[in-house]
């Protein structure tokens, strides 16, 4: 489908017809945006809706991008987080995870009593 798209002249088609091509695509996926937000879109920017990524193809097309390893490490460690009632800070996880377990450890050692 993308290979016909040069022979129907992405690359020749007016802003507005290209806008409109990004309208057509949305409803597809049940979604709704306004001309800014489209304009935006060919621009090269992307939208979240309800956390899922998306951002438009060479060709106009919407598709959802994939979520990053560190955005699927961030929600599985957040949902552990309410599972245990445990509060965990991912982004200083992310940001500095030696630094983190460290300061963990040193924490832990500083709690321990010594059985005898």
């Amino acid at each position: 489908m993308y290979l016909d798209e040069f022979y129907y002249g992405w690359h020749q088609m007016s802003e507005k017809e290209k806008i409109q091509r990004v309208h057509e695509s949305a409803k597809l996926q049940s979604l709704a945006m306004s001309d800014v937000l489209a304009r935006s879109l060919l621009e090269g920017g992307s939208m979240t809706i309800d956390g899922q990524r998306y951002c438009l193809s060479m060709f106009g097309h919407l598709h959802k991008v994939k979520k990053t390893h560190t955005e699927t490490t961030k929600m599985i460690m957040s949902r552990l987080s309410e599972k245990l009632g445990i509060k965990i800070d991912t982004n200083e996880i992310i940001r500095d995870p030696k630094g983190h377990y460290l300061n963990m450890l040193k924490k832990m050692e500083s709690e321990m009593i010594e059985v005898t």
